[in-house]
């Protein structure tokens, strides 16, 4: 009973305290149809709900304007200051500017969107207040100035397009408050945005160098403003944006980053509110925030689309996204389309391709000396008198005469020796060209990887910088308001230029890997190409079907697997194929020269003789009339004695069957070793997989603790530093890893001689036929 009489008596308490609470009303000032102000909004009144909700009863009303024309905004606004609110805040860029130009305020109100107080003419005082009587605002992150200089420094601009929003446009906002007195060498032309993409681009005016783009609200949607964006950046023209979110991932080539410094002015509001409400005066508290932080963003997908780059050095101090996307979006490759864009292109297989035809050739060669020999002839023949008399008739002066041949080979035992033989060498040269073949996916595949990790790396790299640029800030942020020494300062500068530095040479490392590939596919160098986007842990199945992950999961499967290996390799390798045909020509040439002892040759052979004129004879000398004539032969010809060369010749063949015996063997052996070797150095590679990955994420978590503990004045400089870097190398490790074991497992596949990603459905289930009959068979043995 007691304790109901004590709960009682507390819920009645904290019903007074409650109805006891001051009302506290405030009143939100919006442009027509934004809806970056309700987020915005939101986060102020989360702000000032957790701030003062224990001392006031809260109440909040919005004031929406109905159009942004200077009418219907001093209509709302009006309204504002009408209501019964006791502070009016805004939240509009345009009603911001119109109230902020007020010298006379009825409410206290405090102005949440400011693009440049400078070039708005928003007042402020040397003390850093607004110095107007009931007018606080937060001097905003942006600085058109400052925007404009990095443009500048860019591309020196002669003509520069304002492209702005036609709401801007009638508040005045395209005068640009004095710009042109900052930038007198340059002229300034300002750009409604149309309807659409085509109209907007029409508006441009060719001459324009450059474009700033000031908040285009609810002008265009997002496909539409990402199709104007592409457009300008294909014409070579950089733009730079006020607002860096969403339109840096849309397609700006710079911008300021302004998300992390806007989600600070809504406490700063409510810290402004309550200040107000405790008495003091709105027009004396401090526009200023020293906490903004100013990093400047590329997007490099636009920057190598415009063809205009920012200097090494300027790039060093700003956060690049999209570091190695490609500008050119009509050629993409794969893994695949690499290795059959290589198989068909590259100059080493060509030439192999070339060796065959040629064989081909010295086969075609070798069988033309048992066809049929037709040679035809006819000459003409001038004698002298005493030639002419003594030849009785048969020739003249002058005669002409035309004449056949004819030879065919019957029987020759070097001629036949010889067509096997050629047969034998062009089978040797397919084996070469599939070797070739063999060599160069396994050298494309690695290149395919090596951009992948390249590109892998390189977004580690860029990552740790944005780190470090943060680590920066934050002990900026310390110094300022006294909490961290000015060393930590210095520290972080050196920790972001070593990091850019690193940068900068997985950048380099990464476009070696593309002019790889390209010398690879016998393509220009320097030829841009996308790669297809695929994540690391689906890159592991480029190059690997799941059904062999057991194979290579313990040490007594993979001594069976590699036995397996092996036996395959024999069968497969174009090597022992090369060299088992090179014995085969060997030991054909071994047996012609054995026949040459006893076997001879035998060859027919005809000639035809036709008399076409015979003139010119000397007095007293009768012509005799010429028939054609013609003979048949069939000749042989039987090998009795030639100083004992083919005996040695014999001789030497045998030694060179012998020693191509020797060489096979130690062929095998090597290749065995090597698919053993290869094999060991791939399992341990996927061991190590997530061994990496499981000390990545350890790191990870370590240096999430130490940063915010750094935050919190709970450890030092180089204790973060040392996080950082462990956590970094850890990555660097897991994602080494992943990219190491494909191509460990890669170099088995070539000494096995057989890809498996690259077989047919159909070849992939009988190699696993033969694994499973493979296994049954060393079972039961």
């Amino acid at each position: 009973m007691r304790k109901t009489l004590l709960f009682i008596f507390g819920l009645l308490c904290s019903c007074s305290s409650l109805l006891a609470q001051e009302t506290l009303k405030l009143a939100f000032v919006s442009d027509a149809g934004d809806a970056s102000n309700d987020f915005f909004e939101q986060n102020i009144r989360i702000e000032i709900t957790s701030l003062l909700s224990n001392t006031y009863a809260l109440s909040f009303e919005r004031f929406e304007a109905a159009e942004n024309s200077p009418a219907g905004l001093q209509s709302v606004i009006n309204e504002a200051y009408q209501s019964e609110a006791d502070i009016v805040i805004g939240l509009g860029v345009n009603s911001c500017l119109l109230m902020g130009r007020q010298t006379s305020l009825s409410k206290p109100t405090i102005l949440s969107i400011i693009l440049d107080s400078e070039l708005q003419r928003i007042p402020i005082t040397p003390e850093g207040t607004s110095g107007v009587p009931n007018l606080s605002y937060i001097q905003s992150p942006f600085n058109i100035g400052r925007d404009l200089e990095a443009l500048y420094e860019i591309l020196p601009y002669k003509k520069l397009g304002i492209l702005n929003a036609e709401s801007l446009e009638e508040v005045e906002f395209n005068a640009f408050f004095g710009l042109k007195n900052a930038f007198s060498n340059a002229s300034f032309e300002s750009i409604n945005v149309a309807k659409t993409p085509g109209a907007t681009l029409a508006r441009i005016n060719p001459e324009i160098d450059a474009i700033y783009i000031l908040p285009i609200f609810n002008e265009l949607d997002s496909v539409e403003l990402e199709v104007l964006l592409d457009s300008i950046a294909r014409r070579g023209i950089p733009t730079m944006s006020l607002l860096s979110s969403p339109m840096i991932e849309m397609g700006v080539y710079a911008a300021y980053e302004t998300d992390g410094n806007l989600q600070r002015i809504p406490r700063r509001i409510a810290l402004n509110v309550l200040k107000i409400m405790e008495g003091q005066q709105a027009g004396d508290l401090p526009v200023s925030m020293p906490s903004f932080t100013e990093n400047l963003l590329f997007n490099m997908k636009t920057v190598k689309s415009t063809g205009i780059f920012p200097s090494w050095d300027m790039m060093a101090k700003s956060v690049l996204l999209n570091v190695v996307a490609s500008d050119n979006g009509d050629r993409q490759i794969s893994l695949q389309s690499s290795i059959s864009e290589a198989l068909q292109n590259n100059l080493t297989v060509k030439i192999a391709d070339k060796e065959v035809r040629i064989a081909e050739q010295e086969v075609a060669i070798a069988k033309s000396n048992y066809l049929p020999q037709v040679n035809a002839s006819a000459s003409a023949l001038a004698l002298d008198e005493n030639t002419v008399r003594t030849s009785f008739g048969t020739r003249g002066y002058f005669n002409v005469s035309a004449s056949a041949t004819l030879e065919q080979l019957v029987l020759s035992e070097p001629a036949l020796a010889n067509i096997a033989i050629q047969k034998l060498l062009l089978a040797s040269e397919e084996q070469a060209l599939k070797q070739s073949e063999l060599d160069v996916v396994l050298d494309i595949s690695n290149a395919y990887l090596g951009i992948l990790q390249g590109l892998a790396l390189v977004e580690l790299r860029n990552d740790n910088v944005q780190v470090t640029r943060k680590n920066y800030d934050i002990a900026t942020a310390k110094e300022e308001v006294g909490y961290g020494g000015t060393s930590d300062v210095f520290r972080w500068q050196s920790e972001l230029a070593l990091d850019n530095v690193d940068l900068n040479t997985a950048r380099a490392q990464y476009r070696q890997a593309c002019f790889n590939i390209n010398a690879l596919l016998n393509r220009p160098i320097k030829e841009s190409f996308e790669i297809a986007d695929i994540e690391l842990a689906d890159s592991l199945l480029l190059v690997m079907d799941k059904r062999l992950f057991p194979l290579i999961n313990n040490p007594g499967d993979l001594e069976l697997f590699a036995d397996f290996l092996v036996e395959e390799a024999f069968k497969n390798l174009p090597e022992i194929q090369q060299l088992s045909l090179g014995k085969a020509a060997q030991e054909r040439s071994l047996l012609s020269q054995k026949r040459a002892f006893y076997l001879p040759s035998v060859a027919l052979s005809g000639q035809y003789d036709y008399p076409l004129e015979n003139s010119g004879f000397p007095e007293g000398v009768m012509p005799i009339e010429m028939k054609p004539t013609y003979n048949v032969a069939l000749g042989l010809q039987i090998p009795i004695f030639q100083g004992n060369s083919r005996k040695r010749a014999q001789e030497q063949t045998q030694v060179g069957i012998y020693q191509l015996n020797d060489q096979l063997q130690d062929l095998r052996n090597n290749l065995e070793l090597r698919v053993r070797s290869n094999l060991e150095i791939a399992a341990a590679s996927f061991s190590n997989l997530e061994l990496s990955r499981e000390a990545a994420q350890a790191a990870e978590k370590n240096f999430e603790i130490a940063q915010n503990n750094y935050q919190q004045g709970l450890l030092n400089v180089t204790s973060l530093i040392d996080a950082q870097n462990a956590a970094l190398g850890a990555k660097i490790n897991a994602t080494n890893a992943a990219y190491t074991f494909m191509s460990d497992f890669l170099a088995v596949e070539r000494a096995s001689g057989y890809y498996h990603f690259l077989a047919l459905p159909q070849e992939q289930e009988a190699f696993f036929a033969r694994f499973i009959a493979f296994i049954a068979q060393n079972r039961n043995d």
